[in-house]
């Protein structure tokens, strides 16, 4: 047998077992688990709910975290969102859309060599607040902006 061939057999049957056993959090276990956070957080049709159930008690409001959002989106289908975290320490950041039939849009894990921004598209039914939420040491902070949604050339 080829020795690359050899060595390449050895690597991903090494890799295979590291998986099956939990080694980089890829168990069945650890995907049950998310797959209940994610179905719990994303259901959710009220910012208080939300909190709740993210374990999220009272957020303080500032300043530090910058959102970028447009004034007025012409298609709420597509809104271009960013959120930049000026905190120390910033772990994860959450965007919420007070008026969606699913107020969190999206959840983003941040590792400590990274730096804590980013820009995605989401959708928004209607009108609303977009939030902006950030835990970082431990601890949640929130901002939030008003974005208009045009249907059809007419406000709502």
């Amino acid at each position: 047998m080829d020795p690359k061939k050899r060595s390449f057999l050895k690597l991903g049957g090494s890799f295979s077992l590291l998986v099956q056993g939990g080694f980089f959090g890829l168990s069945p276990t650890a995907f049950a688990k998310a797959e209940e956070w994610q179905e719990a957080w994303f259901s959710t049709k009220s910012l208080k709910e939300t909190f709740r159930v993210m374990g999220v008690n009272a957020p303080e409001s500032t300043n530090r975290i910058s959102l970028d959002a447009p004034d007025t989106a012409e298609n709420g289908a597509y809104v271009g969102v960013g959120v930049n975290s000026g905190l120390p320490q910033t772990e994860a950041i959450a965007i919420l859309v007070d008026k969606n039939p699913s107020v969190l849009a999206g959840f983003f894990k941040f590792g400590s060599s990274m730096k804590p921004e980013l820009s995605t598209k989401i959708k928004m039914a209607e009108t609303s607040d977009v939030y902006g939420l950030v835990r970082a040491g431990g601890n949640y902070f929130i901002n939030k902006r008003s974005v208009k949604v045009v249907l059809g050339g007419c406000g709502n």
